[in-house]
């Protein structure tokens, strides 16, 4: 009688052949996979004799994927907290003030600021939170 890790082997190259065949003729590797691994050899022979699917068909079959503009976070909506070079956190304060204090040079591109959809405390620069006059 055969060790059960033989079995296993078996089925596991009757399902890595199958997948291999399948995706040479158009078909989904991974259900095919399946197929091999419960029906073995039976799935290599179906599998032959399902014509093989032409470029369109199988345009046909994928999942189209809906593409969504990334959408850039209201940032005057939000209430603001920054540090300043001390690292004494001020806030909260309106984007409006922010702004203001960005104008004045009470914080500078290198401040860390906080909202409430931010995970973490992040620099101005890097959330591109004021737009230049040159734009």
């Amino acid at each position: 009688m055969f060790h059960p890790i033989v079995y296993l082997v078996v089925w596991t190259c009757q399902g890595a052949l199958n997948a291999y065949f399948a995706q040479k003729r158009g078909r989904d590797p991974i259900i095919w996979f399946v197929i091999g691994l419960f029906i073995g050899l039976f799935g290599i022979l179906a599998l032959f004799l399902l014509p093989t699917l032409s470029k369109s068909e199988i345009e046909e079959n994928e999942i189209e994927l809906e593409v969504k503009p990334i959408q850039t976070p209201n940032y005057k909506s939000l209430q603001w907290f920054y540090l300043d070079v001390d690292h004494a956190q001020h806030g909260p304060v309106t984007y409006d003030m922010l702004q203001s204090n960005f104008n004045q040079d009470i914080i500078t591109e290198d401040t860390y600021v906080w909202s409430e959809e931010m995970t973490d405390w992040q620099k101005v620069k890097d959330l591109d939170l004021f737009t230049t006059e040159s734009e």
